[in-house]
């Protein structure tokens, strides 16, 4: 897609044979590797979408902080993902090991308007059932529950 760059975050184990293969397919120059990083929140700000591609995964907080700042997901449906992932509604589930579906779905995220904004909005809303302040409040009604019994 022409105006379109990927930025990879992070360093597994598979960084080199990524690069090399970017190199190999002549699309090194529209992919930025950032590496690690431990403030993500300022890549997150000038992504227009954010895709995680995972075989497995927890509970991802990854996904939660790009809710956060109303970004549409394109992720698999796998691990902890669909607990916060309803396809279609704040972002898009693929299966994973499914590179066409997940490219299909990457692309309908960025060519669809309307879609896209309809995810985004959705996703900044159901970002905060995860927040710091509601999960406190689910430990101490827990908690007070707890006691009575």
């Amino acid at each position: 897609m022409p105006n379109t760059k990927l930025c990879i975050v992070g360093d597994g184990p598979l960084k080199y044979d990524i690069e090399n293969l970017a190199k190999e397919l002549s699309i090194y120059d529209d992919i930025i590797f950032a590496g690690f990083q431990s403030e993500i929140g300022k890549y997150l700000k000038t992504f227009d979408i954010f895709v995680l591609a995972s075989k497995k995964e927890g509970l991802g907080t990854s996904i939660i902080d790009a809710m956060s700042v109303g970004l549409p997901i394109v992720a698999t449906n796998t691990g902890g993902i669909p607990e916060l992932i309803k396809s279609y509604h704040n972002g898009i589930l693929v299966e994973p090991k499914d590179p066409d579906q997940l490219s299909s779905a990457v692309i309908e995220a960025i060519s669809n308007n309307e879609l896209r904004l309809k995810i985004s909005e959705n996703a900044k809303k159901d970002s905060a059932n995860f927040s710091i302040e509601k999960n406190i409040d689910k430990y101490i009604e827990l908690y007070n529950e707890l006691q009575m019994n």
